[in-house]
């Protein structure tokens, strides 16, 4: 998406938002997710892994382990 682009999307969904509207967006972008969300939830696998408040929080910090190799190298690849 092109900078006008985000900026008209974003606009949309602050007014959306302030409309009591709830809006689910998929991303990998996370510094845009936590300039526009109050409520982040990680979901893994079709199950909730974590939720996430991000109105007044000053640790943003998840703690996540890992079983396997390959569960190490599929978080490495998704961060």
């Amino acid at each position: 998406m092109d900078p006008l682009g985000i900026i008209d999307l974003r606009q949309l969904l602050f007014k959306l938002a302030d409309q009591g509207v709830g809006i689910i967006i998929a991303s990998h972008l996370l510094n845009e997710i936590e300039r526009m969300c109050h409520r982040v939830v990680i979901i893994s696998q079709g199950s909730i892994f974590n939720e996430i408040d991000l109105r007044g929080s000053t640790q943003r910090q998840v703690e996540i382990s890992v079983s396997s190799e390959d569960d190490w190298r599929c978080l490495v690849d998704w961060a």
